[in-house]
């Protein structure tokens, strides 16, 4: 019989597709295995709405000259988008590759050959490629369910099959805020105070979303940002409390929920408090002046807290001592600037 004849026996006969069962592995042959032919890899997971490419591999084969296969799969899971012909026969010489037929969860038929007289292929490498959309969220095997090998002398060659699974997994959206610290507890009414927000993307995908930070129920202010799935950043939000009421306010930020986000528990995070007081009026002094608790005026204790960092700046070591609070214009430093304001206001009362 010659290849030809064989070769045109294969795509028209399909009732032989279904003589043979094909068996489960997860472990690639080795040198000593049988001849195997495979789909590789063996174990996938892949996100819904992804892509997947399985290749149909040939292991330890000698003199092979034609191959034919018919694959089957659950076409809930899976579509099969395109399937190509791989390297390992076109190493000897012109090949021939067709399938028999398309249908969904089935390719049947799919059948290369080498023409001419020429001998067969040895070794291992890889047969075809099959690319596939994942539709559903699921699991399924992919089963080499028919698969004949042919040497060049026309001989079936007896081989092992070990077939494919995936799972499809759901894409998680999920964008959350892990922490707010305002930078000061005191802070003048009129002033800018600024508030840090912690975020971030702990999904399977890139995210763009906005944060908008809160002083009790009004929005301090909002930005947009874009972060690589499980990032973090900071966003520095101010606050400017020019109309916002004296007294305690409670800070808070979220993050608005993404596109298909359906955790949504941990998009609003909730901050530390800050005393909007009378600008200058940082603390009562007592009993220790680092609480910061305005006592509603202005004396010499709130210019002695002011001149206790004078001179100081974030990151600042001994003998300067920094502390947010004593930068009264929020310039990020204490100097004469920040004296000035409080003695602009000293003698002044006003409670909360």
């Amino acid at each position: 019989m010659t290849r030809r004849t064989l070769l045109l026996s294969h795509v028209f006969l399909f009732f032989i597709l279904f003589m043979g069962n094909a068996g489960v592995g997860t472990i690639a042959p080795t040198s000593s295995s049988p001849p195997t032919i495979s789909l590789t890899p063996a174990l996938s997971v892949v996100p819904r709405f992804g892509s997947l490419v399985l290749n149909l591999s040939i292991f330890n084969i000698t003199d092979l000259c034609l191959w034919v296969t018919t694959i089957q799969w659950n076409s809930t899971v899976l579509n099969l988008t395109s399937y190509s012909e791989g390297p390992f026969l076109k190493q000897r010489g012109q090949t021939t590759f067709i399938v028999g037929r398309v249908t969904p969860g089935l390719v049947e038929e799919l059948t290369c050959c080498l023409l001419g007289n020429v001998s067969g292929v040895s070794g291992s490498g890889t047969l075809a490629a099959l690319q596939f959309n994942a539709t559903e969220a699921g699991w399924t095997s992919i089963n080499i369910i028919f698969s004949d090998l042919l040497n060049s002398a026309g001989e079936s060659i007896p081989h092992d099959k070990i077939n494919s699974t995936v799972t499809v997994t759901v894409p998680n959206h999920d964008v959350s805020v892990i922490s707010v610290k305002p930078l000061k507890a005191v802070v003048g009414q009129g002033w800018a105070i600024s508030i840090n927000a912690t975020v971030q993307d702990i999904g399977d995908y890139a995210e763009s979303f906005n944060v908008t930070a809160y002083a009790n129920a009004t929005i301090i202010g909002s930005e947009n940002i874009t972060l690589p799935a499980g990032d973090s950043t900071t966003v520095t939000l101010s606050w400017n409390t020019t109309g916002s009421a004296k007294g305690n306010h409670t800070t808070s930020a979220y993050a608005w929920p993404v596109p298909g986000e359906t955790d949504t528990a941990d998009n609003n995070f909730t901050g530390g408090w800050v005393i909007v007081s009378m600008a200058g009026d940082l603390t009562g002094g007592t009993p220790n002046p680092w609480n910061f608790v305005p006592d509603g005026k202005v004396d010499g204790k709130d210019i002695a807290i002011v001149a206790l960092c004078f001179g100081s700046a974030p990151g600042c070591q001994s003998p300067w001592i920094w502390n947010p609070n004593s930068d009264v214009n929020n310039d990020a430093k204490v100097d004469g600037k920040d004296i000035a304001l409080v003695a602009l206001h000293f003698g002044e009362a006003s409670f909360p």
